[in-house]
C-alpha cells in the first residue's frame, strides 16, 4: 500500500465547483491521455495505472471515512479528485481525494503527497 496523508480542514471546503468528481476526472484523463496515446504509453505506461492509483486512493479514503464516522458517512457530493506534482526528480504527478460529509460539511483530503500547508 502507498503512503496516504489525511487532512481535516478546520474550515469546510465549499468551493467544490472547481474540482471534478472522480468519474469526471477519469473520463477527462482517458480523453487527454488518448490524444497522444502512443507517446504517453511509451513514457508513462498505460492510462490504466493512473486510473488504478485514483481508485486505490478513493477506496482507502472511503474505508477510512467509514471507520471514522460509522453510520454518518453520507457524502454531500461524490468524491472529488485533483492532481498534484509529487516533487520527485522525474516530474511525476499523483492525486488527492476530497470527501465532504453531508451532515456538517466536514471536509477531509486524502493525498499520497504531503501537503504541509494543511497540517
Amino acid at each position: 500500500m502507498f503512503r496516504v496523508y489525511k487532512y481535516f480542514l478546520a474550515q469546510p471546503l465549499d468551493w467544490i465547483f472547481c474540482f471534478m468528481t472522480v468519474e469526471e476526472y477519469k473520463a477527462s484523463l482517458r480523453k487527454k491521455y488518448g490524444e497522444n496515446k502512443k507517446a504517453n504509453d511509451r513514457i508513462f505506461g498505460t492510462v490504466t495505472g493512473f486510473i488504478e492509483e485514483i481508485d486505490d486512493l478513493v477506496d482507502f479514503a472511503l474505508d477510512d471515512f467509514d471507520q471514522m464516522f460509522g453510520e454518518y458517512t453520507r457524502l454531500r457530493v461524490a468524491p472529488l479528485v485533483f492532481p498534484l506534482p509529487t516533487g520527485e526528480m522525474d516530474g511525476s504527478a499523483s492525486f488527492a481525494v476530497i470527501l465532504k460529509r453531508a451532515e456538517d460539511g466536514d471536509t477531509f483530503i486524502y493525498s499520497s503527497v504531503k501537503l504541509a500547508y494543511l497540517e
